[in-house]
């Protein structure tokens, strides 16, 4: 890929990254406003669809930091379309359980990113830390103690938060406590959860919990 289409494919991902988490976030804290379990579903599709284009892009495959950038898009891809599925017609709110499947969606989206691209990329930066504060809160509490709903929830979360064996800096656990990058009290160290298939299944998740 020559420069000038580098460029150009780096700025549109992060055009695009941005205008996915502002509507990811405005559905998380339950800005709902007018829109329809049926726009939401429309609207996580396109999201699904835009994270397989991503994995697509040229020199994202295995070379260099993006090592794990194909693997975060497909990873990503399924969960999206997963999240998808459990909205249903019929419903005329959507519950707590659904309110935070779209805050654990927004976190890893916002992660995601082509940083060895395009040079140290803050945003994404920020976005990790804070999915690490929520790896910590998963982490503090008992399994045995969960609910069904956080049951699943608990699934998703392990299905999307993971590291590999990649030089980008969230792979080589940058963000977290010791290497003087960020404050100690905003970071944890996470698990190295492999993205094999077997991640990706989750039993009872055709179930639908709203």
């Amino acid at each position: 890929m020559d420069a000038k289409l580098r460029t150009s494919v780096i700025n549109d991902f992060q055009f695009i990254r941005g205008d996915f988490l502002f509507h990811l976030q405005r559905y998380g804290e339950g800005q709902i406003e007018d829109r329809t379990l049926s726009d939401i579903q429309i609207e996580l599709r396109r999201l699904r669809n835009t994270l397989s284009m991503w994995s697509l892009i040229p020199g994202s495959q295995g070379t260099g930091s993006l090592t794990c950038f194909e693997t975060r898009c497909k990873c990503l891809a399924d969960a999206t379309e997963q999240i998808a599925d459990t909205f249903t017609d019929g419903h005329h709110n959507v519950t707590e359980f659904g309110l935070k499947m779209f805050e654990m969606l927004t976190l890893q989206l916002g992660r995601l990113t082509l940083e060895d691209s395009i040079g140290i990329d803050e945003e994404a930066g920020e976005w990790a830390i804070k999915a690490e504060m929520e790896q910590r809160k998963w982490e503090s509490r008992n399994p045995a103690d969960d609910t069904r709903n956080e049951t699943m929830l608990r699934n998703l979360w392990a299905r999307m938060h993971f590291k590999m064996i990649c030089p980008c800096r969230q792979c080589l656990d940058f963000f977290i406590p010791g290497n003087g990058q960020v404050p100690l009290k905003a970071i944890i160290v996470t698990p190295r959860i492999s993205p094999s298939p077997e991640v990706f299944l989750v039993d009872g998740w055709e179930e639908k919990y709203i």
